[in-house]
């Protein structure tokens, strides 16, 4: 009887993981329809033959150029990975690769680079929970801004001290670090004051957001 049960438990974890693959590809794929279609948009609009004329002053660099661009979203997602709990398994790379993507395609869109941040969380809740997935998310976000921080600090530094740049440059180059670093200054407090909870319970007050952002309230606070 022992037995029994132990290997209905096993091929109920199996079906919930399953199911929990189909919905990750599920959101992943309604995220990457309207992504295809306005990448075909900007095609259009921009005429073929300018897409073709940059193509070919490129040249075969350009498949060089893409897969160092893949390696590095690898990379990336791989280091979301890194802070979920728990931890998904490594088979699991192809998915969470599609929800990054699909985050970083609404980031570019939107002005902020956080659009693509509840969009991440929503289609990987159905794995973590609410809770974790909203967690991973602010801690990888966090964690991205601050390498930002370091590494456009950095290169104002070379920048000032081995160029001769103009006065209104450099000036504009200290503005953005200023901006960046507050930024994360007001990421660290969000997170100390329970991850997204104060701008989750903000949003909320608008009546068109208050029913989808009902769900993450709880989550947010944790």
């Amino acid at each position: 009887i022992h037995v029994d049960r132990t290997e209905h438990l096993c091929l109920e974890d199996e079906r919930g993981d399953h199911q929990r693959a189909d919905a990750l590809g599920d959101d992943a794929l309604r995220v990457s329809v309207p992504g295809i279609a306005l990448g075909v948009a900007l095609v259009w609009k921009t005429g073929w033959a300018a897409v073709e004329s940059n193509l070919a002053s490129i040249g075969w660099w350009f498949f060089g150029l893409t897969a160092l661009y893949v390696l590095a979203e690898i990379a990336f997602t791989l280091g979301w990975r890194a802070v979920m709990d728990p931890r998904p398994p490594l088979k699991s790379l192809p998915g969470l690769l599609k929800i990054y993507l699909a985050g970083n395609s609404l980031n570019y869109l939107a002005p902020g680079s956080v659009a693509g941040e509840p969009v991440r969380a929503s289609m990987l809740r159905e794995r973590l929970g609410t809770s974790s997935a909203i967690a991973s998310v602010a801690i990888f976000k966090h964690a991205h801004m601050l390498s930002q921080a370091f590494f456009v600090a950095s290169g104002l530094f070379i920048a000032v001290v081995y160029f001769d740049l103009p006065t209104a440059v450099r000036w504009t180059a200290l503005a953005s670090v200023v901006v960046l670093v507050g930024l994360l200054v007001l990421m660290t407090w969000a997170l100390q004051k329970g991850t997204f909870a104060p701008i989750v319970s903000f949003l909320s007050r608008f009546k068109i957001l208050a029913r989808r952002l009902e769900r993450y309230q709880k989550g947010a606070l944790q």
